[in-house]
């Protein structure tokens, strides 16, 4: 059966093509596709015919601008019988037949045009023929009637052309004689109701043609009847034998009924030939009168036929407008005068009917589905025929497919209008062709089964599988038209209210088809791939039975189309379900794919496609639907006997499912695919056995097992040429930075001031090292090997595979369990230097031949996008952007160098590389190397490091104070120092195969240092033997390091603790206010002083600017130890020098520790600094929300402290020899009221009282009333000038401690307490005197304070003046 998927299959003429035995098939293709591209007749090309009254119903004269429209096909149906009453566009009206001269020479040309007569007669009359004799020999004459000779010169289409023209005349002649027919057959008997009545009988048998059969070389032969309910082979020339059923029988009322709606029907069938016809005013007027008398009568299946063909004319009237223009229609010759009122000749048109949109084609056609969905529901059908392939169809299933014929109309109308974007004049060309797209037109590959194609040029039913992208394409859901891409799909969802499912099969397919068609192209490919597993699924019985699929004969298989559709389908089915996803051709298939002489390109490219699927860098999809589908693919492709594609999706199952798959079914899948490779390869003679049938790579990963530490090679980062010159002593030394490689562009967004502790968008750094084989030098290799599958895989022999130098591999065996892998070492030996290149191992399994596995080291693809399938389908991965990556395998890549010098550590100084010392203690050991290679060594350099360094995790949350002095107790020394500075670069240093050399190292006792390693980088630096290969800049530069650990036992002797300052007034009586004259002067100008304690007592009270620092020194070890502190408290002052204070501590025993320290004064330029950190990492302070000041503060305890440490050296020996520095850093901290004691005050009150007598330092004593005058001197001791307020407070002392200020009533201040003072330079000093009374006997404190009257800084002084006050007793 032939279904009309178009809206302009109405006006289509069917004509079958038919070859005439014996003729190729490339012949007859050939002269097909010429009669393809004449189907389409112009009225005014017609050849004018002479008959008069109703023969001239159709003449062509009457409107000539219309056109008639061929449907050539290759197979007409039998069962199309049963539409033939209602539409007359598929009944047969002529056969053409096609003749080759040349196989007919030396033959009679009758015996040819016999033949076709033969065919003709197997179907209904009245039909128009002819018989075309292409290409005739010079010895064939043109004298056999009844066929037309085309002769081989000249132009062939002008020649065809004019033949169809004539062939054209007697269509339209036979249209009125058949109209005639049919219009008596209503007048007299009425109409039979095809819902109800049983197909009508045939004049004969036989009205099914094939012209695959052409193909056997042989004619058709007849066969007997078939009942309808027998499965038919659709591939076989067999005619299709008609159901006599017996005639209907009508009741009286269902009589009247049929003749009450006949000349509703004989209007409508006029309307149809006058369509056929090319005469588009008349039929469009004649379906209007048509529609509206079947409304009347509620003749619903009729009326909707007629909306269809009105909606036909309409669109050819309006193409026909766009092209040429407003046509004038003519009227229908009236020659006869008596004809009936049924067949009366269409009126003169009154105009152009108007142009319908495509909001009123879908108007049209939701009402043709309504009223076919009635019928269909009104009338259901009858027998369900899913049981038979092909057959006759039953009258009953006439509703329902047109109801699905007009759902696939529908669909396909929006989806052209949908895929152009505007309706226009293309669409309409588009809608009349029956094409989707210009692009599809060319498309010949249906995505489904089509067992009865018709091989007809306008039935395109299905494009590319994947569209260009365009504007409007699918991708973009909605065009401007307003159609979405699911208003596409529900029109074919409606499509199974036919209940296409008690159709036959062969229609089924075709139907299903048509669908997945659209559905491919509206992506929505889940739904078209799940389609077409249910149609392989009906049409799976009749391929097992032999009725569809491959029937082989000497020439060519029958069938062959609906082969290619099978196995196209079943690859399609795997990629939308991701069943070929993520796989590559694996040994079986690189052999399989270049064996295609039996294999069409179309077949190739299909089975290329399906391959494609391991390149793509996603895989998707549920296995077990999967595995699913793969086993149906299996089984099919056993029943088409197509072992290429049996192999290919059991290799897709074994290699991609195998941990789903049961032992047993792993086993039986690998016994078929090696029966199935030694089948073709006996039947082939030309594949290799040596084929990795598994489907797998067994070689998972080959790496370079890294040489030990001290065979490693390492490049050099400098030139061999610039390293030479700049360790050569006559040259001029090159930094090393000058030496030190360029920077990686990016690089700069790793520097230390990014503000991230991590950075996700700065480029990353490589951490995998570079490795390198050495010439003549054994390299191991590790080979990861997996075993997939539920049994054990024994190799034999494993290998590896390489190229580019030469290279000694030594073979190894294994055994690998089921679902296992094993890492297997293979070790080799390069034989000259250059590029190593692996590409995998040779393996050899029990009972196989050699087979290589090759590795693919090129990197994954980066995902710059992750796709969401559930939002937008399959579509999405078009969308989703991925790394481009190469399909070339690339090898495991690897650098053969020259042979290295080779050096070990023959001795050491230590017992087992260990050594025991006490923090700050030095230790002298020597190392003695030796060459133990054939190379000379004439470079070395010399580094070192140790394991006391800060931690990120321990310096997150510390204060920047904390974090510099971690910094400087783990970063400040290192632990491990060589005696003799090697510099930067490294040294020249001879030493000859077989010579040692001696090294001395000195090892520091550093808190928190547990282990350290002595690095020496050695190489051959010098290469006057290597002149031959070049420039000394052109050769590379290696080095080996020779690694020597050592442990390290640090301990605490001294701690130190409970670090404090204290502030020690001067006496009055010790000051010495003229130049210095004592004993102890005299040593101080000596420039150092060992003191005692009583020797610092007298320094810090007799000398102003001094403070005392008290530590306790804890001895924790068990011999003594004398520690010895140097106080440097010199600057430019003849009093200052530097202090040496001695202690000796017992074992076990805690001293208190008595430091004179001179007072310090720091410049805001550098107590302003921030503090510096030697890391780059980032610091968070704890300390928030603090306020300006007190951060100004916290920079000077910084600052100051560390001025304090500089000025201070600790020094201990111990009673057993031993020696060290002690660091004082860990206990000494300075607090703020510390900070006031360290500093120097920036403004110096000296308070005195002339008139009263002075008993200490700033203490006075007087009686009351007496006259006294206070005299300040202010000392501005900052490093910039200061104009300050001066307020003086007199206070009433308290239990030792000044109360609130008093007023002028007990102390008389006759003079101003606050007064501003003029500017003070640094160093300077501004006076003021106030005099004073005291009224009353007590003790009283004279409080001072400056004010800057710039910053309002205060300035208070620290010492206090205090007057005793008494009565005069004498008085």
């Amino acid at each position: 059966m032939d279904l009309d998927a178009n809206l302009t299959s109405t006006c289509r003429i069917p004509i079958l093509v038919v070859p005439i035995l014996p003729v190729k098939h490339s012949v007859f293709t050939k002269y097909l596709h010429l009669f393809y591209q004449l189907s389409t007749v112009r009225l005014k090309d017609i050849t004018p015919d002479e008959n008069t009254g109703d023969q001239a119903m159709f003449s062509s004269q009457a409107f000539q601008d219309g056109v008639l429209h061929f449907k050539m096909l290759t197979h007409y149906a039998a069962n199309n019988r049963v539409f033939v009453d209602m539409q007359p566009h598929r009944r047969l009206f002529g056969i053409i037949g096609i003749m080759d001269c040349r196989e007919w020479q030396g033959k009679p040309l009758n015996d040819g045009y016999r033949q076709f007569l033969d065919y003709v007669q197997k179907f209904p009359a009245p039909m128009v023929t002819r018989c075309f004799a292409f290409d005739p020999m010079d010895s064939q004459t043109d004298d056999t009637k009844g066929v037309i000779m085309i002769p081989n010169v000249g132009d062939t289409r002008f020649y065809l052309n004019t033949m169809l023209c004539d062939f054209a005349s007697e269509i339209l002649t036979l249209f009125s004689t058949v109209l005639k027919d049919l219009s008596s057959q209503f007048g007299n008997q009425g109409y039979t109701d095809h819902a109800k009545a049983p197909a009508p009988l045939a004049a004969t048998n036989d009205l099914t043609f094939d012209s695959n059969a052409l193909s056997t070389g042989q004619q058709t032969p007849d066969s007997p009847n078939r009942a309808a309910s027998t499965p038919v082979d659709s591939n076989s020339s067999a005619p299709l034998a008609a159901s006599k059923a017996p005639p209907y029988s009508r009741g009286v009322g269902e009589l009247s009924k049929n003749k009450k709606q006949a000349p509703g029907r004989v209007k409508k069938l006029h309307a149809d030939f006058y369509l056929l016809a090319g005469r588009l005013p008349d039929a469009i007027r004649l379906y209007k009168q048509a529609m509206d008398m079947t409304r009347i009568t509620a003749d619903y299946l009729w009326l909707a036929s007629a909306l269809e063909g009105y909606v036909c004319a309409t669109l050819l009237m309006e193409q026909l407008r766009l092209e040429s223009g407003v046509i004038a229609s003519r009227a229908s010759p009236m020659t006869s005068s008596n004809a009936s009122d049924d067949q009366q000749a269409p009126e003169k048109d009154a105009g152009i009917e108007p142009w319908m949109t495509v909001a009123d084609i879908l108007e049209t056609y939701t009402n043709v589905a309504f009223y076919y969905t009635k019928e269909h529901q009104v009338r259901p059908m009858g027998d369900a025929l899913g049981h038979v392939l092909e057959g006759e169809l039953d009258a009953s299933h006439v509703t329902a497919i047109a109801l699905a014929e007009t759902c696939l109309k529908v669909a396909r109308f929006m989806l052209t209008v949908y895929l152009h974007g505007q309706w226009d004049k293309e669409a309409i060309a588009l809608l009349v062709h029956g094409i989707l797209t210009r692009t599809s037109s060319s498309v010949s590959s249906t995505p489904a089964v089509s067992p009865t194609s018709t091989h007809s040029p306008e039935d395109t039913t299905s494009a590319s599988p994947s569209p260009p992208i365009s504007p409007n394409s699918p991708t973009t859901n909605k065009n401007v038209l307003g159609i979405e891409r699911w208003d596409i799909g529900s029109w074919v969802n409606r499509i199974w209210d036919a209940a296409i499912d008690r159709w036959m099969v062969a229609a089924q397919i075709q139907i299903m088809s048509h669908m997945i068609a659209i559905y491919s192209q509206i992506q929505y490919h889940r739904k078209a791939a799940r389609l077409s597993y249910e149609t392989l699924q009906r049409a799976m019985p009749f391929i097992l039975n032999g009725q569809l699929g491959p029937k082989r004969t000497d020439e060519m298989p029958l069938g062959s189309i609906h082969h290619k559709s099978l196995l196209a389908t079943l690859k399609m089915i795997c990629c939308i379900y991701g069943a070929g996803s993520n796989v590559g051709a694996a040994g079986v298939l690189d052999a399989l794919l270049e064996q295609n002489d039996d294999t069409d390109d179309s077949e190739q490219r299909l089975f290329d496609e399906s391959l494609a699927w391991h390149r793509r860098p996603m895989a998707f999809g549920w296995p077990a639907i999967q595995m699913l589908i793969l086993r149906h693919c299996i089984t099919m492709s056993e029943a088409l006997q197509e072992h290429k594609h049996v192999i290919l999706y059991g290799t897709l199952l074994l290699k991609n499912y195998y941990s789903y798959i049961v032992k047993e079914e792993q086993i039986r899948l690998a016994n078929t695919i090696q029966r199935l490779i030694r089948l073709k390869t006996s039947g082939e003679g030309n594949m290799t056995t040596g084929i990795n049938y598994w489907g797998v790579n067994l070689v998972a990963l080959v790496r370079l097992q890294p040489p030990i530490a001290r065979r490693a090679v390492h490049q050099h980062a400098s030139d061999r040429k610039d390293l030479i010159e700049s360790l050569t002593p006559a040259a001029t030394p090159i930094s090393a930075a000058a030496l030190s490689p360029a920077p990686t562009p990016g690089a700069e967004k790793n520097l230390p001031n990014d503000p991230f502790i991590y950075n996700p968008y700065a480029s990353k750094v490589a951490t995998m090292a570079e490795f390198f084989l050495v010439k003549d030098e054994v390299a191991e290799f590790q080979v990861t090997l997996v075993n997939p599958f539920g049994f054990d895989l024994e190799l034999q022999s494993i290998r590896l595979s390489t190229s580019g130098v030469e290279f000694s591999c030594f073979a190894s065996a294994a055994l690998i369990h089921a679902r296992r892998s094993l890492v297997l070492t293979i070790s080799g030996v390069p034989s000259e230097p250059g590029e190593l290149l692996v590409h995998g191992c040779f393996i050899k399994i029990l009972g196989f031949a050699e087979q290589e596995f090759r590795i693919n080291c090129a990197p994954p693809p980066m995902e710059l996008q992750a796709p969401r399938l559930k939002s937008s389908g399959l579509s999405v991965r078009a969308r989703a952007s991925f790394e481009k990556q190469s399909l070339d395998i690339v090898p495991y890549k690897l650098r053969v160098i020259d042979e290295q010098p080779l050096m070990k550590c023959k001795s050491t100084s230590l017992m087992q590389n260990a050594a025991m010392l006490l923090e700050g203690e030095t230790k002298q050991i020597k190392l003695t190397l030796e060459n133990i290679g054939t190379v000379p060594v004439d470079y070395i350099a010399l580094q070192a490091s140790d394991n006391a360094e800060p931690t990120l995790g321990a310096s997150m949350d510390m204060p920047p104070a904390k974090m510099y002095d971690f910094e400087q107790t783990t970063l400040g020394r290192k632990a491990i120092e060589y005696q003799e500075e090697p510099g930067a670069l490294g040294q020249l240093k001879l030493v000859p195969p077989g010579a040692t050399l001696s090294i001395d190292v000195n090892i520091h006792g550093k808190p928190g240092c547990s282990q350290g390693t002595l690095e020496v980088d050695y190489g051959h630096l010098k290469a006057e033997d290597n002149d031959n290969q070049g420039p000394l800049d052109a050769i590379p530069f290696f080095t080996r390091k020779l690694t020597i650990p050592l442990l390290i036992s640090v301990y605490q002797p001294l701690y130190a603790h409970h670090w404090d300052l204290l502030h020690v007034h001067a006496a009055e009586s010790l000051v010495s206010k003229d130049a210095p004259n004592s004993e102890n002067d005299e040593n101080d100008k000596q420039g150092s002083t060992t003191m005692n304690l009583m020797q610092i007592s007298h320094l810090v009270r007799s000398r102003q600017g001094y403070c005392l620092a008290m530590l306790d020194l804890q001895n924790r070890w068990s011999c003594g130890f004398q520690v010895t502190f140097t106080i440097d408290n010199s600057e430019n002052d003849i009093y200052s020098t530097n202090h040496v204070i001695t202690h000796h501590i017992s074992p076990w025993t805690t001293n208190r520790i008595l430091l004179p320290i001179k007072r310090i004064s720091l410049p805001d330029t550098v107590t302003s600094q921030p503090i510096p950190l030697a890391t780059s990492q980032k610091v968070f302070s704890a300390d928030k929300g603090k306020s300006e000041a007190q951060q100004r503060v916290a920079l000077q305890m910084f600052w100051y402290r560390e001025h304090l440490l500089k000025r201070i050296r600790a020094e201990w020996r111990a009673d057993d020899g031993r020696q060290g520095i002690l660091n004082l850093r860990s206990c000494l901290h300075v607090s703020p009221s510390q900070l006031l004691i360290l500093k120097q005050p920036d403004i110096d009150f000296d308070v005195s009282i002339v008139g009263a007598t002075q008993i200490d330092r700033r203490v006075y004593q007087c009686h009351a009333n007496e006259s006294l005058v206070l005299h300040i001197k202010v000392k501005n001791q900052y490093v910039r000038p200061m104009k300050l307020l001066l307020r003086v407070h007199p206070a009433i002392v308290s239990n030792g401690a000044p109360s609130e200020p008093i007023d002028n009533q007990i102390v008389l201040l006759q003079g101003l307490g606050q007064t501003v003072l003029p500017a003070i330079a640094h160093g300077e000093i501004a006076e003021h005197t106030i005099p004073l009374i005291c009224l009353g006997p007590g003790q009283f404190d004279v409080l001072c304070h400056a004010q800057d009257v710039l910053t309002r800084e205060t300035f208070f002084a620290q010492e206090r003046t205090v007057i005793h006050v008494s009565y005069d007793q004498k008085k």
